[in-house]
């Protein structure tokens, strides 16, 4: 019998891709080049912060844009790499399946590191309000000797929540659903099924503890800024994440909720259109996951690049005693006060 020898060429992805996915390594590709630069300045703003006593908020939001690259350039691999394997490996199936194994693999793994640089954003943006709540509102009640006070360890332990179920969830669905699941030898139609729907169990806590956090940061940002209102103090970082960042990340999320539950009815009632339309939401997907991120960002770093921003603003003479226990950010360069920990 004679082989049929597929010949493939190093610009096979441009040959061969389909529309979708030309999309989708097109816009991914964007991206990378908005996370280096945008990376790029919020290291910068971090050193520059640094002497003002506030670097930990852009931190981590360097942090998020390096994640976010990454992600960026897995969803490019996960899918140029079908594309652009060696022709001897299509002659057997079983590297055939390997392959796109890897493929869905790399696509986990850049979903991952998506969620993981929303987690260090969020966390920018809790930073943030416990640096302003430090400084305005120093009457705050503190847990032990540590210097922290009670909400800020509701915050941190929410956070440490939502990425150990981002790590199961995308772990187990990696291993036991999709192509690493039709390869195990003697696996059930059944037993596909029930993994399917534990992967879908994991997503589905996974996006309530997201929205969790997300109502966290929304509470907390508009009580502080309530509070500080209340002192007739204008505050533009508190104000930023109340009016700006909550909102964008409620957006994000009710998106997210929205293609969860899509997915899940696509999965149980498959329709011969069914491909495509994945197809079609994972490019609006990376549109909207990329233009909520970078706008998150942007505002972030704009506050860092500005020094009149943390400034605050009194707009009516008050009683000395009204004000005996709030420090102007502008006199102490709105330090968080880490100090209070060593004691």
């Amino acid at each position: 019998m004679e082989t049929i020898t597929i010949h493939r060429r190093e610009d096979d992805f441009a040959i061969y891709a389909t529309s979708i996915d030309k999309a989708i390594a097109g816009v991914e590709s964007v991206y990378m080049i908005i996370g280096l630069v945008l990376f790029v300045l919020s290291v910068s703003t971090a050193t520059r912060a640094q002497s003002l006593g506030r670097r930990s908020p852009f931190v981590a939001i360097a942090i998020a844009l390096a994640s976010f690259v990454i992600g960026c350039g897995l969803h490019i691999g996960a899918v140029a790499l079908p594309y652009l394997i060696d022709n001897v490996q299509f002659r057997n199936p079983v590297s055939t399946l390997k392959i796109l194994h890897s493929s869905d693999g790399l696509r986990g793994a850049g979903a991952f590191f998506d969620d993981f640089s929303h987690m260090a954003a969020l966390s920018s943006a809790f930073l943030i309000l416990w640096n302003r709540g430090a400084a305005l509102l120093p009457r705050q009640r503190r847990l032990g000797s540590l210097g922290i006070d009670g909400k800020a360890m509701l915050d941190i332990s929410l956070l440490v929540v939502l990425l150990i179920m981002a790590i199961t969830a995308v772990t187990y669905a990696a291993v036991n659903t999709g192509l690493a699941a039709v390869t195990v030898p003697g696996i059930t139609l059944g037993e596909i099924a029930r993994r399917e729907h534990t992967a879908l169990s994991l997503l589905y806590v996974y996006v309530a503890i997201t929205g969790v956090v997300v109502a966290d940061v929304t509470v907390s940002a508009l009580v502080l800024h309530r509070r500080v209102s209340r002192l007739n103090i204008r505050d533009a970082p508190t104000r930023y994440v109340a009016s700006y960042l909550a909102p964008l990340w409620i957006i994000h999320f009710l998106y997210g909720l929205a293609i969860v539950i899509w997915s899940a009815w696509q999965t149980f009632h498959p329709t011969t259109s069914s491909s495509h339309n994945v197809e079609v939401v994972n490019i609006i997907s990376a549109i909207e996951d990329g233009i909520v991120f970078f706008s998150i960002s942007s505002i972030i770093l704009m506050l860092g690049a500005s020094r009149t921003a943390w400034r605050t603003v009194t707009d009516e003479a008050k009683p000395a005693h009204d004000f005996q226990n709030i420090r102007r950010s502008s006199t102490l360069n709105d330090d968080y006060q880490l100090d209070d920990m060593k004691g």
